[in-house]
This record gives structure tokens, sequence and C-alpha cells, in this order.
């Protein structure tokens, strides 16, 4: 099956900018970059970044940013040096602290979803493998400080788990994961942290490049959607327990989709491929998810690999198969910035919002 557009080795620097609104960026060439606001409202402009570490060996697939309760904030990062690290920077000014686990030599780190309010990780490797590590620092019944720890493990694909994502909050115990091998499972995470698989969905044909959970709130279900390098979204809607409520809807796109993102307020789905189109599908009044807004992102004809919405839906972020990124305004399709085409392709772009 086709790779997923994208570099074989991101960057193994991760950095962190502490500002109002900013997006944060990884590139294949380990450099990083940072977007923030101005504050007159005219776009995004370049500003350095002010603290940055290098917590990986490897290639780094995955970077999620947790609040904490001081106000301050996590950044978990996982890698194909086996190592998931977290790093967690206080908010009255105490400094940061890293914490590591090595999975092991022999497991590189292929996707990461961090379920934060229930303290737990979610890591898809390249052998099939899906783990499930327990985030929490102190341990519940003793109130002894406690490492990073691996609760779970079990074989989810044959080949690489190219994607993870843990359920909304009323549905925080339902996982889904989609692989190499075309398949999309849904699971269950049990209070002892074992697995249990609910659902297996074989609708696509190719590797599966995104899989999310979206919480219907008017319908009482959760809607799961999924796209391909087939060029198929597929959406599953499913009860709060996981069961497959309806027959699936799946959409012809007119390339390969290689990444969607979720708006703040959960009515669109914004979705790139191997074409120039950035494409907004209603997620709201229906299951057949059509497209209300599209606009044109020039590529070089190489389409976009990577998409994301800043958090107050002001701004969209989209990287580009010939290494550009691009600021688009979300109201008007205008890019407000961008960087021009070169070697060092996004990998990680990740919106942060801390210290406002």
């Amino acid at each position: 099956m086709r790779e997923p557009t994208g570099p074989s080795h991101p960057s193994p620097v991760l950095a962190m900018l502490i500002e109002h609104q900013n997006l944060h960026i990884v590139h294949s060439d380990k450099s990083t970059s940072h977007y923030g606001l101005r504050a007159d409202g005219k776009g995004p402009v370049r500003v350095s970044f002010l603290t940055s570490r290098s917590l990986h060996g490897s290639a780094v697939w995955g970077l999620q940013r947790v609040a904490t309760a001081d106000g301050g904030m996590k950044l978990v990062s996982c890698s194909e040096d086996g190592k998931m690290q977290v790093w967690t920077v206080s908010g009255d000014g105490g400094g940061s602290k890293v914490r590591t686990l090595l999975v092991g030599d022999d497991a590189p780190l292929r996707c990461l979803s961090v379920n934060a309010s229930a303290g737990h990780a979610a890591l898809g490797d390249k052998k099939g493998v899906l783990r499930i590590v327990s985030l929490k620092e102190v341990h519940e019944a003793t109130g002894a400080k406690q490492d990073l720890e691996v609760i779970s493990t079990c074989a989810a694909h044959e080949g690489d788990v190219l994607c993870v994502t843990f359920g909304p909050e009323k549905a925080k115990d339902l996982l889904a994961t989609g692989g190499r091998d075309a398949m999309v499972h849904l699971w269950r995470l049990r209070s002892d942290g074992g697995l249990q698989v609910l659902s297996t969905f074989s609708k696509h044909t190719d590797a599966i490049t995104t899989v999310l959970l979206r919480d219907d709130e008017a319908a009482q279900r959760v809607h799961l959607h999924t796209t391909s390098t087939d060029g198929q979204l597929v959406t599953h809607a499913l009860s709060r327990l996981g069961e497959d409520l309806e027959a699936a809807q799946a959409m012809n796109a007119v390339s390969p989709l290689l990444a969607s993102d979720v708006h703040p307020r959960g009515t669109f789905l914004v979705t790139v491929g191997r074409s120039d189109y950035l494409s907004f599908r209603q997620l709201t009044g229906g299951e057949s998810l059509p497209v209300r807004r599209q606009y044109s992102i020039p590529s070089d004809g190489q389409g976009h690999h990577m998409v994301r919405i800043d958090p107050t839906a002001t701004w969209v972020a989209v990287g580009s198969c010939n290494g550009s990124i691009k600021i688009v305004d979300y109201f008007t399709g205008t890019i407000v910035a961008q960087t021009p085409p070169s070697g060092a392709q996004p990998t990680i772009m990740t919106w942060v919002a801390v210290g406002a």
C-alpha cells in the first residue's frame, strides 16, 4: 500500500513558545518555526522561540499539548527511537521537567493520542502494536510518585498503526485506530487499562491517514470519520457505547485524502489531499457531509499533507507536500502568510494558546 505523503524521517527536535496564540511547527530538517498572531489582527508573523530541547534521537511522529491545572502545559511526544516523552512546564514559573518512557528499541513508535482527563496515552508502533500508557505522576492508592508505565499492550494491525484517537469527553473510553492494512478498529478502554475490540471497519482499500471521533450531542451518538489514500472519506454513526447504528456513509474525494481536522465548535471537518483544495465539510444536519466551503491553495501540483485549524477558528495552517506552510484566513480563503517551498517539509503542526 502507498505510504501517506510526508517525509520518512521528521525532525527529532521539539520546541515550545509560550505566547497568547501561536503555531508550532517541526520540520524534516530538524528545524522549528513559530507563527504568532499580531495584536492588530493583520495576520500571523514569524517570531523566535523561547525554549527548545532535543527530546528524541530519531524521527518524531506524534506531538500533543495538554493543559495542566496550574495553568501550565504538557507536551507529549513519541518517536521512532522507541521513546515517549512528557515535557511539563509549570504555570507558576517553576520551570520544566521531562519524563521519559523507553518502550524499547524494537518498538519504533508511529502515532500518539492523549486522554488528559483519564490520564492515559495511546501509542501505535510500526509493528502494529497498540499500547496504553499511564501518565499519572502519583499513584492513586498509595500517594507515591510513579513513572510512566505501559498498562496494556495488544496486536492491533498488520503493519504500521498510522493514526490513533481517543473519543470525546462523553465517550472517552472509546479509542479508534487506523493502519497501513486499510483497517479501522474501534476499541473500549476498560477501567483496568485493558483494551476490548468493539468493531472492525473495512470500507477503505488503502492506508488510513486520519481517524476522528466526534460527539453529536443532539443525536446522542458518536461519529467516526476516517480518511485514506484511497480517496474516500467514510463516516460511521455509533452509539455512545460504540455500537454501529447504521450503514456507513462513504464519499469519494477528487484525490487521496491525506489529513483532516475538526472545527473547534464541531461544525466542520477540514480536509486536504493530493489536490490543491482545502475543503470544509458540514458535520451537522445529516450524514452526507456536504462541502460548504472550498478554497484552492497553490501547491505546485503536489497537494497538501497536513492541516490544522486554530482554536479560535480564525486561521487554518496548511502544510504542503512541496515543503511550504501557508496560513489561510478561515473566512475568506486569503493566504495571509506563507513560507517558500523547501526540502524541509512540515511534519508536525500544533496550535498552542498559552499564557493568555
